[in-house]
């Protein structure tokens, strides 16, 4: 998954740096997966971690850190057919976390064969999620 650092929030108190929020999008490279989040650093977090590289190594961590508290949510099922058969399946989702730090979309497919074993809504966002953690540690 690449990530990329859209914006970095530099708030001061008392003429100093107090706080930081960085702001971020990722996506795959066929994007299956993509989104966006934000994480705040103290003023002396961001301290040595100014580079746009370093942000984005932190932004994955964060994504992955947040990882346990994303709820993975089945948006919408498309069986597709080819000569009245079913094809595949694309399964789309969405996760997000209680306080909206990060909010991503993804989608994948599966076989007729793998649809029909799996098509329980539970096992599908379970599926989503080893899915979606798969593409992040993508490299």
């Amino acid at each position: 998954m690449q990530f990329e650092v859209r914006s970095i929030n530099t708030r001061y108190k008392e003429s100093q740096i107090d706080n930081v929020q960085v702001s971020y999008k990722a996506n795959t490279e066929s994007r299956s997966v993509n989104g966006n989040g934000n994480f705040n650093l103290s003023a002396d977090e961001y301290e040595g971690n100014e580079s746009i590289a370093t942000l984005e190594q932190m932004a994955k961590q964060h994504l992955l850190d947040e990882v346990p508290n994303l709820n993975f949510e089945v948006r919408s099922i498309n069986t597709r057919y080819s000569d009245d058969e079913v094809v595949s399946v694309q399964i789309s989702y969405t996760t997000r976390n209680d306080n909206r730090t990060v909010s991503f979309n993804g989608n994948f497919e599966l076989s007729d064969k793998e649809y029909e074993e799996n098509k329980a809504m539970e096992r599908l966002e379970e599926m989503a999620e080893e899915i979606f953690i798969e593409e992040v540690n993508a490299e």
